[in-house]
């Protein structure tokens, strides 16, 4: 399947095309937690830019 065609199937529930382009180039799994974020109901509702690129490493805010 084509970037082109994820992104017209996930168009309609919101998806925008930073957000297609950065599930796929992270495999849909948080690039920090490994958790596939399109597994679940659950597993989608935390999908956040931020999930997918940390800004910070929760370690080095303690």
């Amino acid at each position: 399947m084509t970037r082109d065609e994820i992104f017209e199937m996930l168009k309609p529930w919101g998806w925008s095309a930073q957000a297609v382009d950065l599930g796929i180039g992270a495999d849909f799994r948080c690039e920090y937690c490994s958790r596939d974020l399109i597994a679940s109901v659950d597993d989608y509702d935390t999908w956040q830019i931020d999930h997918i690129l940390p800004r910070t490493d929760e370690r080095e805010a303690l």
